[in-house]
């Protein structure tokens, strides 16, 4: 689901990245174009492209997220419902640092 209304901000709080996640909700296609595996992957591994420095990268990405033990909560970027788009692109957006 692509929604600006189920995204919440996690412990990292770059509220300008929480921002761009919620004006690219206002264009769902954009969203799904970035990702390559359209489907789930068994072994948990998928692939966005994002641009770098003006360039086009594809990224590599596991489907491990950081949570709280005690909370069942993930420690970054969240949403309100099982969609993960905006877990998957805070890590494609963290592996380029």
């Amino acid at each position: 689901m692509i929604d600006a209304n189920i995204i919440k901000q996690g412990n990292l709080s770059v509220s300008y990245l929480i921002a761009v996640f919620l004006a690219l909700t206002e264009y769902p296609n954009r969203i799904k174009n970035i990702f390559n595996n359209k489907k789930i992957n068994p072994l948990g591994i998928y692939s966005v492209n994002i641009y770098v420095d003006g360039e086009p990268k594809e990224i590599l990405l596991d489907d491990y997220f950081p949570c709280f033990s005690d909370r069942n909560e993930h420690l970054f970027v969240k949403t309100k419902c099982n969609s993960c788009w905006s877990m998957f692109l805070e890590k494609a957006w963290a592996k380029t640092l």
